[in-house]
């Protein structure tokens, strides 16, 4: 077989072995020492390359090379010793590490390339644009404090309005909710029945703010109620219980309503 090659075409010795043992679709746990060392010395031998110290570390190989190949060929003094030592393995281990290096320098030449599509603007000078601009402000001191004063009451004023405001929704809509409960609770009840103004708060649980908030709106739902006729409250005396039941509006005159609640 002619080989015409050069140095060039491989990185190494290393990597000429690898190509010829992949070309040759050998395992790299079990490879033909026999066959790839016939093969690197026909390769090496066909080196054009007249420098003596680019084919050194070539011919080092080579005779790694024969060297195994040699031992391979001697006999084993027992054929029953399974722990015999492969001479392939020291190769073996140095091939797996070459590929290894090989693919990560492969990887940062493939970044590399990569990285180099983009361009990076160079670096500016920003520091006129940095400093702090000078600006002055033509109002003597009595028109920035009545300015700033104007402000300050606007913004108070808006924000009572809104606050009144969330009020008044809050407040229209737990009336309203207040009262479908009560109206719910004495639909259950027969026109005869009543029920304890007591028994209509419901908050059990919670702040002293928010217990007294709810006995404040079930009282004022109780009234609102009772003077649109939906229902009847009765006491006894003063601090006793308060006795509540329905009440349709035709069961009392619009003159007694009238004189009640004007």
């Amino acid at each position: 077989m002619s080989y015409r090659v050069s140095l060039q075409s491989f990185e190494g010795p290393f990597d000429l072995l690898v190509y010829l043992i992949e070309n040759a679709e050998m395992n790299i746990y079990d490879i033909s020492i026999s066959q790839i060392t016939s093969q690197y010395l026909e390769y090496v031998l066909a080196l054009e390359e007249s420098n003596v110290m680019d084919t050194a570390e070539f011919m080092v190989l080579a005779a790694t090379l024969i060297e195994l190949k040699s031992k391979l060929m001697l006999p084993r003094l027992s054929d029953t010793d399974e722990e015999a030592e492969d001479p392939r393995e020291d190769l073996v281990l140095k091939l797996l590490e070459y590929k290894k290096y090989k693919r990560l320098a492969t990887h940062l030449a493939d970044r590399f390339e990569y990285g180099s599509l983009f361009l990076e603007k160079p670096a500016e000078n920003l520091e006129p644009y940095e400093k702090e601009r000078e600006e002055f402000l033509k109002m003597d001191i009595e028109m920035f404090m009545q300015a700033f004063s104007n402000f300050i009451y606007k913004k108070r004023k808006d924000t009572e309005l809104a606050s009144i405001q969330d009020k008044i929704r809050h407040e229209a809509l737990s009336l309203e909710q207040k009262k479908d409960i009560i109206r719910d609770r004495l639909s259950k009840l027969s026109s005869e029945e009543e029920v304890l103004f007591k028994d209509l708060i419901t908050l059990k649980d919670g702040t002293d703010a928010e217990k007294t908030y709810d006995e404040v709106l079930t009282f004022i739902s109780v009234l609102d109620m009772t003077r649109q006729g939906e229902m009847w409250a009765e006491q006894d005396r003063n601090f006793d219980d308060i006795r509540l039941r329905a009440l349709e509006l035709a069961e009392i005159g619009s003159d007694t309503k009238s004189e009640d609640w004007n």
